[in-house]
């Protein structure tokens, strides 16, 4: 234990592991097994509050070490040992049920920056079971107000932000907020974090794709802001936690139309990671992706160019050039090479995009649709209109596919390309296009 808690990790596993041993030597009908992730088996191991005990805390020095694969075996084996006994209703078992939902937490954030393989479906779906045993558990043993309970909540939390069950989650964060500013010592910090979620959960409900604005942009931007201002009275402004609701407030602005703050948040947040991580982590690599995007809108082309390429180099250094991160890259280069004339190589760009879209999103997405459209205006930039009539009902189509109303601004976008385009096919046009531009497709 108190190896444990001096973070001496190494060492904890080992002592942890040798009072495994001990335990089991004393017990005949606990037998060795030669698969060394299990151990041990026999029948009696069901119960073992010292033997799950040991499991429990080698699985926390796993976490210390970031060896999160081995921390979630060690926890799961204590949980098997647990469930079903006779102590599992008190705090130890409140304690475990956490730690397990939470250690699947920070396996997936670590998958997101490229740090660990994702936690399996199952493995999600254990998590939310445990976390929702722990509050239960937390609230039984030490009260509805208890910091405990906060904590779980906002564990619950951020699984059901990953269902994308947003008011469950916004409800369990509010909760948790409840909780942590009724609580006798300070939890400023916690509140911070919690404010972070909340605006996030947020943020994400109202950016999907069949989403209309269900709360004003401002009023979400609101929580970011108290949030930033928490960790920066606490002298908190290093932490990854602080760059992350910076990133989030600029994404707040930019979906309000405030490209010039959205900017500003994003640079801010962008030089946090590089200090906490370096100029070629992936989080730096998103964020010169949002900063580009943000100078695409005010039609600084050339600024926006070096951005997208700058983390595109950051994604194929990290082998990370094949997902939905790096379509929006390809998408943004595509439609500045088409500013600049050079239409060949914008459907070059967008032909990467659409194909990582499909592979990630399905062929009937919208977000695919979206690049059926620039690729139709590619097409009469060159003033091939009729051509470019092709994709963009193509596009239509999928937007009806998908649901989106004829007042969606994606809709509106496309479906007056196609009035103006089918105007201009019914003009004699002087010949002035440049050269056709290559097949794309089927177009």
């Amino acid at each position: 234990a108190t190896l444990l808690k001096l973070r001496f990790w190494d060492g904890a596993v080992l002592a942890y592991d040798e009072a495994l041993r001990i335990r089991v030597d004393y017990r005949p009908d606990i037998s060795r097994t030669n698969d060394t992730n299990e151990m041990y088996s026999g029948s009696s191991l069901s119960g073992r509050r010292d033997i799950a005990e040991c499991y429990h805390n080698i699985a926390r020095a796993y976490e210390g070490k970031k060896q999160l694969d081995q921390s979630l075996e060690y926890f799961k084996k204590a949980q098997r040992i647990i469930s079903g006994s006779s102590f599992d209703t008190d705090a130890d078992a409140a304690d475990l049920y956490h730690d397990l939902g939470n250690v699947v937490l920070v396996k997936d954030a670590s998958a997101s920056n490229l740090e660990s393989t994702p936690p399996s479906d199952e493995d999600v779906s254990l998590a939310l079971t445990c976390l929702a045993l722990a509050k239960d558990l937390y609230k039984r043993n030490f009260g509805e107000n208890a910091v405990e309970v906060a904590c779980t909540l906002c564990l619950l939390g951020t699984i059901y932000v990953k269902y994308s069950e947003f008011d469950k989650a916004m409800n369990s964060y509010e909760e948790a907020l409840r909780i942590y500013r009724c609580a006798p010592l300070d939890q400023s910090l916690s509140i911070a974090k919690t404010l972070n979620l909340l605006g996030l959960a947020h943020l994400k409900r109202n950016t999907g794709a069949l989403s209309q604005i269900k709360q004003s942009d401002h009023k979400i931007a609101k929580y970011f802001e108290l949030s930033i201002r928490i960790f920066e009275d606490k002298k908190e402004d290093s932490i990854e936690e602080y760059a992350d609701a910076l990133c989030n407030m600029g994404s707040a602005h930019s979906l309000s139309d405030e490209t010039d703050l959205a900017i500003v948040c994003f640079e801010d947040s962008l030089a946090v990671y590089k200090r906490i991580f370096g100029n070629e982590h992936i989080k730096v690599a998103v964020l010169l992706e949002k900063i580009g995007t943000c100078l695409l809108r005010i039609r600084e082309m050339d600024e926006a160019f070096e951005n997208f390429e700058a983390a595109l180099s950051i994604r194929r250094l990290n082998n990370c050039d094949n997902d939905l991160g790096t379509a929006n890259i390809f998408f943004g280069k595509g439609i500045i090479c088409c500013e600049r004339g050079n239409f060949n190589e914008s459907l070059d760009e967008y032909e990467e995009a659409i194909r990582i879209r499909r592979a990630h999103l399905g062929p009937d997405d919208p977000e695919v649709a979206q690049v059926l459209n620039n690729i139709g205006s590619v097409f009469a930039r060159n003033r091939e209109y009729e051509r470019a009539l092709l994709p963009w009902n193509h596009a239509m189509e999928l937007y009806k596919i998908a649901g989106l109303t004829e007042d969606n601004t994606k809709v509106i976008c496309t479906s007056g390309n196609i009035e103006i385009a089918k105007n201009l096919v019914s003009i004699s046009q002087p010949k002035s296009r440049q050269s056709p531009i290559r097949k794309f497709e089927n177009y």
